[in-house]
């Protein structure tokens, strides 16, 4: 069963549809012409006895290792899931993402969750879930397989079906989610996903090797370069295609881009997509070019949200972080037809 949803919260400021107008009028011209991709999950192996969680003060929970496996990526990954269980009833399940490469446990809302009756669930990558393996040239797209399976699992093994299944994630768990949603049907059992402080994952073709002027807020930084050439097998201490604007990985890494290729119609899920518009690395551009695709593919239920002022750490905003704890708290009742018209 579905979540039942609620009154529509789609929010726009003043500079959010100055940026998205000028952006989505100049920066993505081409579309493609394949048919929408779906990749296969992997496999997970789940390990059920549980290992004593680092410890907070009234967050502890239960841990559990896993190994996530796949044919489509010459590397396992494996990593841990915290699971924190409310005191009463459970009215759902929230899945959390931590960004970068996700090598840390999202705490933002969790007490708060576990009071109002949500089954808070962690996923943390022992070594980074896109770090790729030296020479195999994997990209986002398929090393996104990883998380993309374990969230499966979690639904499948973990949760109660009838009740809603949350996904938030920040940053690179914001490309997590995206990718699951885009290229793995996750968006089949997800009832919401909260997508925030974008990604620069959106278009890597145009961040690593564009130089039209009209897409030089898409342009990634050294900094940033340096990370995504991580997904083709390259460490952080030497240069890969991007750091090198080495074009001829041009093809490769439009194809590995969340913003190409993929499904961007979500019958059944509501999206939230929010930007800080100070955000100083990067992800703000390369995030709305995914809110693009899901409004060309008229995608029903998005809601998207610049908030003004605040940096890619949305969270430390004010604004951003009641926007945030609203869209995570707020159960959404009845649906719109913004992108529907």
């Amino acid at each position: 069963m579905k979540i039942k949803k609620s009154s529509h919260y789609y929010l726009i400021c003043a500079l959010g549809m100055l940026i998205a107008i000028s952006f989505l009028a100049s920066c993505i011209t081409d579309k493609t012409d394949e048919e929408t991709i779906t990749l296969n999950l992997g496999e997970i192996d789940f390990n059920p006895k549980p290992d004593t969680c680092w410890a907070r003060k009234t967050l502890t929970g239960k841990c559990y290792k896993f190994t996530s496996s796949s044919a489509q990526v010459f590397e396992t990954k494996t990593g841990v899931l915290r699971i924190n269980e409310p005191e009463g009833e459970t009215i759902g399940t929230i899945v959390t993402y931590s960004g970068g490469l996700g090598t840390y446990y999202k705490k933002a809302f969790n007490e708060e969750s576990l009071k109002k009756g949500y089954r808070v669930i962690q996923i943390k990558w022992n070594e980074g879930w896109f770090k790729a393996s030296k020479e195999e040239q994997e990209g986002f797209r398929k090393l996104a397989v990883h998380p993309a399976s374990i969230t499966q699992y979690i639904y499948d093994n973990l949760v109660e079906k009838d009740k809603p299944f949350i996904l938030y994630g920040y940053s690179g768990g914001a490309a997590q989610i995206a990718y699951m949603l885009s290229f793995y049907g996750i968006d089949n059992i997800t009832d919401k996903a909260i997508i925030f402080a974008g990604f620069w994952m959106g278009r890597l073709d145009i961040g690593c090797f564009d130089t039209d002027p009209l897409n030089s807020q898409l342009n990634y930084s050294e900094k940033a370069r340096t990370a995504i050439d991580q997904s083709l097998g390259f460490n952080k201490n030497e240069k890969g295609p991007c750091a090198l604007r080495d074009s001829t990985f041009t093809d490769i890494y439009k194809n590995s881009s969340i913003s190409y290729g993929g499904n961007y119609y979500y019958p059944n899920t509501d999206v939230y997509l929010v930007y800080g518009g100070n955000d100083q690395v990067g992800a703000l551009n390369q995030g709305l070019t995914y809110y693009e695709q899901l409004a060309s593919a008229r995608s029903p239920y998005v809601h998207m949200q610049i908030v003004e002022g605040a940096g890619h750490n949305i969270l430390r905003d004010s604004l951003g972080f009641e926007t945030l704890r609203k869209i995570l708290f707020t159960e959404v009742d009845l649906k719109t037809t913004t992108n529907n018209k």
